[in-house]
């Protein structure tokens, strides 16, 4: 049985500089960290968050039923881990950028999720003002 996707419409050919509402989905395993990025999105009018998920299959079905062109990503991902999250996003959704969010300043780190597919990375802590500028 194959499992038919629903592909979010217009795929963007970038994130700054487009004026049209982005539509995120929040991927993070911790709830409060969702609720702050919910709350500095929320100062953003070029933002609408339609969903936000603890794990890569709930995260999925946010990004068919938003149809998200978005998906803001905490690296450091349970299960699967975020390289492999970054990779499946991709391959499932492949008109969707993905943004990752992470502590590690590191360039390694940047690196390895810029070749697993990431579009964009944003190094944690960040304000209202940062994601702004990023959209």
């Amino acid at each position: 049985m194959t499992d038919t996707l629903m592909a979010p419409p217009e795929p963007m050919p970038s994130i700054a500089g487009d004026s049209r509402t982005h539509r995120v989905v929040l991927l993070d395993p911790r709830d409060d960290r969702r609720g702050v990025m919910r709350l500095f999105l929320g100062q953003c009018p070029s933002v609408l968050v339609v969903g936000d998920a603890g794990n890569l299959a709930d995260a999925e079905r946010e990004i068919r039923e938003g149809f998200a062109d978005v998906v803001l990503l905490e690296i450091q991902m349970p299960v699967p881990e975020g390289l492999a999250t970054i990779g499946l996003l991709r391959e499932h959704f492949p008109a969707v950028h993905v943004v990752v969010c992470s502590f590690h300043e590191d360039p390694a780190t940047k690196e390895a999720a810029t070749a697993a597919g990431a579009d964009g990375y944003i190094i944690k802590p960040f304000n209202a003002r940062d994601l702004q500028q990023f959209f």
